[in-house]
C-alpha cells in the first residue's frame, strides 16, 4: 500500500505482496487446524484456491510479461479469509463461524471463477 501511496511499485512488490497474504493466510489457517478450531474443508479451500490463482498468475506473468494486479473479488475473498481466521481465534460460537466459512466459501468460490475467466481471456490467441 505504501508503495502504491509513493508510485514506488515494482514488479517484484507486485509478485512477493500477495504471495506473502497467501502464505500468512495459509499458515495460520493449518495452525487453527491442528487446534481444531477451524474445519479441513474450508481449509483446503483456502489453500487450494491460492494455489491455483498463483499458479494461474506465473501462466500469465509467462504469457504476456507482467503480473496482473489483483481483482476486486480478490480483495473480497482474502477479506473474508481474514474474518473467518480471526473469529476462530476469538473464538466466537461454532454457529457463527460456520456462518461466516460458508459465506467467504461463496467468495473464495466467485473469485476463483472470476481469476479462471481472466486467465483463459488472456491464453486466447
Amino acid at each position: 500500500m505504501i508503495a502504491r501511496q509513493q508510485s514506488a511499485e515494482s514488479e517484484l512488490g507486485r509478485l512477493l505482496d500477495p504471495l506473502a497474504d497467501k502464505v500468512l493466510a495459509a499458515s495460520v489457517a493449518l495452525a487453527l487446524l491442528v487446534r481444531q478450531m477451524i474445519p479441513l474443508w474450508y481449509v483446503a479451500a483456502v489453500i487450494g484456491r491460492d494455489l491455483l490463482i498463483v499458479v494461474g498468475g506465473f501462466v500469465l506473468r509467462r504469457r504476456i510479461g507482467a503480473i496482473p494486479p489483483s481483482l476486486p473479488i480478490g480483495k473480497a475473498a482474502a477479506t473474508s479469509i481474514g474474518v473467518v481466521l480471526l473469529a476462530a481465534i476469538a473464538g466466537v460460537p461454532s454457529a457463527v463461524l460456520a456462518g461466516l466459512a460458508g459465506a467467504s466459501s461463496v467468495l473464495l468460490l466467485w473469485s476463483l471463477v472470476v481469476y479462471a475467466a481472466r486467465l483463459r481471456r488472456a491464453l486466447r490467441p
